[in-house]
């Protein structure tokens, strides 16, 4: 009995492993598929990688702030395109422009434009910061599609860091003698610590077309620290701006709400660290509480 049990584990054992390097195989040709805003989308697998949908109640944000807006959608920090399949799906006709330092996500993303055929999609492979040159892209994690990279020195321990990849860097003004960008109507941000450049590159296009924000800023830990010092003028210049700063409140469902903030204070729970942006004009058309 223990011989024919033996020789049925190793038999299974074989059949499994036959099993996964077909799937593997079926999963690098075809890529993969999900359904989203019940809309199916394809998921190209390339080089090992293959995106997907990470933050659920992003699409309950972009549903409330289209309904009220329309014009371009601007990415800063595309990744794998996260944030693009939820605009995509949502309101396919959208203008979107995505800003992306890494090249291989870049690569990816493109294909993943390809695969589902999107249009009025433009990816522009280049981070933005307040002055055009070369930076460099810092590594947490080791893996060519880092989310948590980011081009400030600093920002995490360097003892954490995998490896360094050069970038280059733009101000936005150098984008626009390409390519005019006109009606601006929402700005996503998620650049692990480069808020403050992101936010000197767009200033302009800030001010003159009063986006919405969607914005992520990491906890900052103290008050004495330069994380805390560079977030608390990135608030008290909206503020400035006339714009109301609201954190987003997620609900286990991914249902949100806007949560109007009266003053920026230090804290270490990450699930507080994304916010949206409004101009104080138009904060009556959100579900701002």
């Amino acid at each position: 009995m223990t011989n024919e049990m033996n020789l049925m584990k190793k038999t299974l054992k074989k059949i499994t492993k036959t099993a996964c390097r077909k799937a593997c195989r079926w999963i690098e040709k075809n890529g993969h598929s999900l359904i989203l805003n019940n809309k199916d989308v394809k998921l190209p697998y390339l080089a090992g990688i293959i995106g997907g949908v990470t933050e659920p109640w992003m699409n309950s944000v972009l549903s409330q702030l289209f309904k009220e807006t329309d014009g371009i959608f601007i990415d800063v920090g595309v990744n794998l395109g996260q944030t693009l399949l939820h605009v995509k799906t949502l309101d396919p006709n959208r203008p979107y422009i995505g800003f992306e330092p890494n090249p291989n996500c870049c690569f990816y993303v493109n294909r993943l434009i390809e695969y589902n055929d999107f249009e009025n999609t433009t990816i522009v492979p280049v981070g933005l910061a307040d002055k055009s040159g070369l930076g460099v892209l810092h590594f947490l994690q080791d893996h060519c599609h880092d989310a948590a990279a980011s081009i400030v020195e600093g920002f995490r321990d360097q003892s954490r860091i995998q490896r360094k990849v050069f970038v280059p860097l733009y101000d936005f003004a150098d984008y626009k003698s390409v390519l005019p960008v006109g009606n601006v109507s929402i700005i996503k941000i998620d650049v692990e610590g480069a808020e403050h450049l992101v936010f000197k590159a767009l200033w302009d296009v800030i001010c003159d077309q009063r986006p919405v924000i969607v914005l992520e800023m990491l906890p900052p830990g103290d008050t004495e620290s330069e994380r805390f010092e560079r977030q608390s003028k990135i608030y008290s210049d909206f503020i400035a701006a006339d714009y109301q700063v609201c954190r987003i409140s997620k609900s286990p469902d991914s249902k949100v709400v806007f949560k109007k903030l009266d003053k920026y204070l230090p804290y270490t729970e990450i699930e507080l660290s994304d916010y949206v942006i409004i101009p104080k004009e138009s904060v009556n058309q959100f579900n701002v509480i």
